[in-house]
């Protein structure tokens, strides 16, 4: 009985682990939205002091801010918002990949859980823990075929 329990105490704590590791991934996400618009708000000033720059040159130099100058720092502004729209793209890339690789962590310890918690239940229903053993040397509860089959598909192998 101490090995079941040992082994549906760490299905549990697969499983709390699964949900701690999304939870963390969730943070971890939110934390770099939080860095991104930190960046596109550093960018943002920066775009506007290159444009204040350029019209301050142009009127310094006598121009005035019509046709050709007008033009300059409107390119400015549509490079800027480019550039803006590109990091926006990747900082919530970079967030989506964060929950997804969190995601895949905790189904794959969620798996484990459930197979350990299989595990469990398997050894309080007659033994079938040491089945697998058994089958895999050939000296199980079938033989021939059964033991072929039971060993190479999962799915058979606890009906024994």
């Amino acid at each position: 009985m101490g090995i079941e329990t040992a082994l549906i105490a760490t299905a549990v704590l697969s499983a709390a682990s699964a949900v701690s590791g999304i939870q963390t991934a969730n943070k971890a996400a939110k934390a770099k939205v939080q860095e991104g618009n930190l960046v596109l708000a550093n960018k943002a000033k920066e775009i506007k002091a290159k444009a204040s720059k350029a019209k301050v040159g142009f009127l310094n130099s006598g121009l005035t801010l019509e046709g050709g100058p007008t033009l300059a720092i409107d390119s400015i502004f549509d490079t800027g918002l480019e550039d803006i729209n590109q990091i926006r793209t990747n900082y919530n890339t970079a967030s989506k990949n964060i929950i997804s690789e969190g995601r895949t962590k905790a189904l794959e310890k969620l798996a484990s859980a459930a197979g350990s918690f299989a595990m469990g239940s398997g050894m309080s229903m007659g033994g079938t823990s040491a089945g697998l053993d058994s089958f895999a040397s050939g000296t199980g509860f079938g033989t021939g075929y059964d033991t072929y089959t039971s060993v190479n598909n999962p799915m058979n192998a606890g009906i024994f």
